[in-house]
């Protein structure tokens, strides 16, 4: 009856949106913007976004700003399409300035949430996902952004708060579930860690960074047969071989795989020349720490032979003879990989833990004391201090037992 009534085209274009029939939206909504002046520009925009064509839109916005400049919206989405486009500063400054014109215009306000969470600027990640809270209480995301900002500044029971909120509001939230975990591994409170990494692939069992973080937890505690499904099961899920979990994966899966049959026999020369001398090295650690010394020799001597240039492989070689109580030959090996590696915490930490816990059980404990302090002060946390502490405790008691 009225074909060319502008509203009527803008209302049928919307009711062909919400069906999702872009293709005949865009005729009408592109008809109303020409018969109106240009009024629903924005409209137009927003259906040219929808169907990948960033260039219209974009042109559409810029001719929305013309005839007002002070349009949050238009900036907000233009800022949308410079973030597609990668161009994040000119994302920001877009933001910005819908922000200037509507303090409290949300889009503007979740996006930058977002940019400057991955800006890893988590202050500011803070600041706008507060920000948005206050307007939207009920906004999963936010929530869940700023437990996961509050995370990252080690803020954890805030951060708690903040993922135990996004869980009320969307219990499949697996994101909230796996950072859960992240705090619980914080403070060292395992049960809790497995419970919510567990609960990550609960609700989502395709969530390979869950798998990828048990299978490092069971590594970390000497259950390599559950470490070995885990990374099994990232293989599995993420089968893309270049991608950054799959190739964490199938490194991991090589010590790990070693560990299984190393619990059960020794490993054969064949098997050892397959391995590099960094997964050697990892391999006789485990032996000595399971005081099959002579086992972790072979290793060491094997991968001395591939990688002779691996200080971690002398210190490990000096671990193996203070495990056995030869002190003198042990602290030659440590003062030999330092050498090699001078400006290495870590190794300077374990050095004077090792050769400290060596001395103590030799009886030279007012040595053992000084080395084992200087362990305790070190920058790094290689060794836990409270490892090192109950050795001190020991050499103060005048306890040599091993």
């Amino acid at each position: 009856m009225t074909p060319n009534n502008a509203s009527w085209l803008h209302y049928l274009a919307h009711s062909f949106e919400k069906m999702n029939d872009l293709d005949s939206a865009l005729p009408h909504m592109e008809k109303a913007s020409s018969l109106a002046k240009n009024r629903y520009l924005d409209c137009l925009a927003v259906v040219y976004s929808n169907m990948d064509r960033d260039a219209d839109a974009f042109e559409c916005y810029e001719k929305a700003l013309a005839n007002d400049p002070l349009n949050a919206k238009a900036w907000n989405n233009i800022g949308n399409i410079y973030g597609r486009r990668k161009d994040y500063d000119r994302q920001r400054e877009c933001y910005e300035k819908a922000l200037e014109i509507k303090p409290d215009f949300i889009w503007s306000l979740k996006g930058l949430a977002n940019y400057y969470w991955r800006s890893k600027d988590f202050k500011k990640t803070i600041d706008y996902s507060t920000k948005v809270i206050a307007i939207d209480d009920k906004d999963e995301l936010r929530w869940c952004l700023l437990g996961r900002a509050q995370f990252k500044l080690g803020q954890y029971n805030k951060a708690k708060e903040a993922l135990e909120k996004t869980i009320e509001l969307d219990q499949a939230a697996c994101i909230a579930y796996e950072y859960l975990g992240d705090i619980y591994e914080e403070l060292d409170e395992i049960k809790n860690q497995v419970f919510y990494y567990k609960k990550a692939i609960e609700v989502d069992p395709v969530h390979v960074a869950a798998y990828l973080k048990l299978g490092q937890l069971y590594k970390g505690l000497c259950d390599f047969k559950l470490a070995q499904y885990y990374f099994l099961k990232v293989i599995e899920i993420d089968s893309i071989e270049d991608s950054e979990y799959y190739s964490f994966a199938q490194d991991k899966l090589i010590f790990v795989n070693s560990m299984v049959k190393i619990e059960t026999r020794p490993l054969n020369e064949e098997e050892q020349n397959e391995l590099t001398g960094e997964v050697l090295n990892g391999l006789a650690y485990e032996l000595i720490l399971m005081k099959r010394f002579g086992e972790a020799d072979e290793l060491i001597t094997t991968g001395l032979k591939k990688t002779p240039d691996l200080s971690y492989l002398y210190a490990t070689k000096g671990m193996n003879f203070l495990r056995q109580g030869q002190v003198q030959p042990g602290h030659e090996l440590y003062l030999q990989a330092i050498s090699m590696s001078p400006d290495d915490v870590n190794l300077l930490q374990k050095y004077h833990y090792e050769y400290g816990r060596a001395l103590r059980i030799d009886g030279q404990l007012d040595e053992a004391l000084q080395v084992l302090k200087s362990a305790l002060k070190s920058e790094s946390e290689y060794v836990p201090h409270v490892d090192i502490e109950a050795e001190i405790v020991k050499a103060q008691e005048g306890n040599n037992s091993v």
